[in-house]
């Protein structure tokens, strides 16, 4: 058997002649977390600028064409 990495392999007798097997192995590892976290934290970042922007547009605009008239 090749036991390397984070897997766990776990044998059970539980009666002469029969064998259970079970295998667990790590479904999300430290690189999908750090994918995800950088991803989401792009998303929000992205959209709180843009939203940065989108106010400060609104304020100023108005108070432009004011002064311009």
């Amino acid at each position: 058997m090749n036991f390397n990495g984070f897997n766990t392999v776990v044998w059970i007798n539980l009666v002469p002649g029969a064998i259970m097997v079970e295998t667990e192995v790590m479904a999300y590892d430290i690189y999908d977390l750090v994918g995800n976290v950088g991803g989401f934290l792009g998303l929000f970042l992205g959209a709180s600028i843009l939203s940065l922007f989108d106010g400060a547009r609104a304020a100023i605009v108005p108070r432009m064409k004011m002064f311009l008239k």
